[in-house]
């Protein structure tokens, strides 16, 4: 009897051993599912702010696009609504805009009309994130809006907002045609000068009229193409335009197109 009642001690303390090794790993199992499930919440804010430019909502005369965010949050009042749902209560931008400028820091304003760049201010209490605004108004009647976040300004221009193209390279170079060259005056070794410039990739001419010493003056002809190299000392936005370059950066070279 003594031996047996040993046995069932050994089998008992087995079924123990393996229940109490089931149990450990089937918790330490379900503690993987939760903390897989977290990361992956965790990652989705991420991804969400990749996302590309969207239109976010329809008016009467203007778009309202969100740039890699999925969603703009206010706080009005207490009440937490979508950027939708006030636009809807308010009927257009400009009320919205005049209930909400307040709460926002003009960074830039565009000689393209009257484009305005603003920015969320630090610590305001209406907008849930740090957001950057860019609010159209071209002289060719483009009044959209682009909401997005602090580091799409940029992108957004150079997906074409405001239907213009944007960029900030600081050293840069553009191949243009000289049609016409027109001396405007003579000082010893530097000219005035009077170019019509035209830009093959677009068809666009343009006069400017620019300062050159004399061998830059040398080597220009008429109807050739050349290298022009520029510098953006203020990396400001510049629109993909003979003029903007020439009225905001600076002209550091010319030299005959070789390819």
């Amino acid at each position: 009897m003594k031996k047996k009642s040993k046995k069932n001690k050994k089998k008992n303390l087995k079924f123990l051993i393996m229940g109490v090794s089931i149990f450990i790993l089937a918790i330490f199992a379900i503690l993987v599912v939760v903390l897989m499930k977290n990361h992956a919440k965790a990652e989705e804010p991420e991804r969400e702010q990749k996302l590309d430019l969207y239109e976010y909502y329809q008016l009467k005369e203007q778009n309202v696009y969100l740039y890699n965010v999925s969603e703009i949050n206010l706080n009005i009042d207490g009440k937490n609504m979508t950027l939708k749902e006030y636009i809807a209560d308010n009927k257009n931008m400009d009320n919205v805009f005049a209930k909400l400028e307040k709460y926002l820091n003009i960074t830039k304003t565009l000689k393209d009309g009257g484009t305005i760049i603003y920015e969320t201010k630090k610590n305001n209490k209406v907008f849930a994130n740090d957001l950057t605004i860019i609010r159209c108004h071209t002289e060719d009647g483009n009044k959209d809006v682009y909401f997005g976040n602090d580091y799409s300004t940029l992108a957004a221009f150079q997906s074409g907002a405001c239907g213009k193209n944007f960029f900030t390279d600081k050293n840069f170079t553009r191949v243009y045609t000289i049609e016409k060259i027109k001396e405007l005056e003579k000082d010893n070794d530097n000219y005035l000068l009077e170019l019509t410039i035209k830009d093959q990739e677009n068809n666009k001419k343009t006069t400017i009229t620019r300062k050159m010493q004399k061998e830059s003056r040398d080597i220009l002809k008429e109807n050739r193409e050349y290298v022009f190299y520029f510098e953006n000392k203020y990396t400001e936005l510049i629109k993909e335009d003979i003029e903007d370059i020439f009225n905001k950066c600076t002209l550091t070279g010319v030299v005959p197109n070789t390819k």
